[in-house]
């Protein structure tokens, strides 16, 4: 199995622009050459990508339980994990074969976010005394 490479993140990069790279590479690999064109859109956590391809993006889906575009989205979800350590969770995803387009939606799932807590000091208990 060959193993998918995306030039490593650059501080300023985007997880939109790493997602972009890693489709082109997933596409390369599955139909044998780049994409006609690759773009991301990221809105909060919102990031979109749509690729332009001459391959055959949607295939039937009775060939396997995971479509192409469902097992294109897990892998880009997977690279930009590794190169970034942020978590793209797949969303919708559409594709219009006759126009060479598809289109994934991702969700950026921060990694944690740090809650705040207030230490505040118990009031004092009544005794129970003896009855």
């Amino acid at each position: 199995m060959k193993q998918l490479e995306v030039s490593r993140s650059r501080p300023d990069d985007d997880l939109g622009s790493v997602a972009a790279r890693a489709l082109g590479s997933i596409h390369t690999a599955m139909y044998g050459g780049a994409p006609q064109a690759t773009r991301a859109w990221a809105d909060g956590n919102a990031i979109l990508l749509v690729v332009r391809s001459r391959a055959a993006l949607a295939t039937d889906p009775s060939e396997s339980s995971v479509g192409p575009l469902e097992a294109i989205q897990r892998m880009v979800s997977a690279i930009v994990y590794r190169h970034t350590g942020e978590t793209l969770r797949p969303g919708g995803r559409s594709a219009d074969p006759q126009r060479g387009i598809a289109v994934l939606a991702f969700e950026h799932v921060p990694r944690f976010t740090r809650a705040k807590v207030t230490l505040v000091a118990a009031p004092p208990q009544p005794s129970l005394g003896a009855c």
